[in-house]
């Protein structure tokens, strides 16, 4: 919370409180930077939702940041809450944990590690800079090897370099697009496994997924379960992802 206040805070202050109220200890950061606005709020602790283009640039970009203290907070039994007044007045973010009373209480049970059912080595092509950071260390922390282009033409020179087994390819890259990359890659290895990255599911588009050697999709925001799914190589029942037919 702290890093997010000063990276979005370029002039006036950030606040720190540490403050015990109803028996619990509430931690809040306070800034005066670039604000959030209400279309962002309602989403703003769901993973890779603010890398959705349209709220990308009202936030500056929050990746999984949020959604992984939302988790981390709530496992502790705690509550995580955010204002803002809007875009430009700042934002105030408050975290409430139980305070412990009498002795130290038991250490909490560790979050285990997920350990993949096969470990990928991915080429991951998405020119939105948040969401191809953020997943990207999402699939490391999963296990797996994980390399990135920003664009068609850096995912070609890097696929060339090394073995790919899956590639996840964003379909509106700023050179080449998705299709065009898919197919290429497609020509250059029979055997990669290609998923689109989209905010946007058609026919046309399937049809055109289809013809460009795209194995399946993820629609865009991110659902966490459609990327299991997705490694899993196993339909996730979802309308919005799955194979290309």
């Amino acid at each position: 919370l702290l890093t997010n206040a000063i990276r979005y805070t370029q002039r006036g202050s950030i606040q720190v409180r540490v403050f015990v109220e109803d028996g619990q200890v509430a931690v809040q950061v306070r800034d005066t930077g670039i604000g959030i606005g209400p279309e962002v709020l309602e989403h703003i602790f769901q993973p890779f939702r603010v890398a959705d283009s349209s709220l990308q640039r009202s936030s500056g970009g929050l990746g999984i940041g949020l959604s992984i203290a939302h988790t981390l907070v709530e496992r502790h039994d705690g509550s995580i809450e955010v204002a803002s007044d809007g875009a430009g007045k700042g934002s105030c973010f408050t975290v409430r944990l139980p305070l412990a009373e009498g002795t130290p209480a038991a250490a909490a049970t560790p979050i285990p590690f997920r350990t993949p059912a096969r470990v990928h080595n991915i080429l991951l092509v998405e020119d939105n800079a948040d969401l191809r950071e953020s997943l990207a260390e999402l699939l490391r922390e999963w296990g797996h090897e994980v390399r990135t282009a920003d664009n068609g033409a850096r995912a070609i020179e890097a696929a060339s370099a090394g073995h790919f087994d899956l590639a996840f390819v964003g379909l509106g890259l700023p050179d080449l697009d998705g299709f065009e990359v898919a197919s290429r890659l497609r020509a250059a290895a029979a055997d990669l496994r290609l998923v689109a990255l989209t905010g946007f599911v058609s026919d046309a588009q399937r049809d055109r997924a289809r013809l460009a050697g795209f194995d399946e999709f993820v629609a865009k925001p991110v659902d966490l379960k459609a990327l299991e799914a997705s490694l899993a190589h196993e339909p996730n029942g979802d309308d919005s992802s799955g194979t290309v037919h």
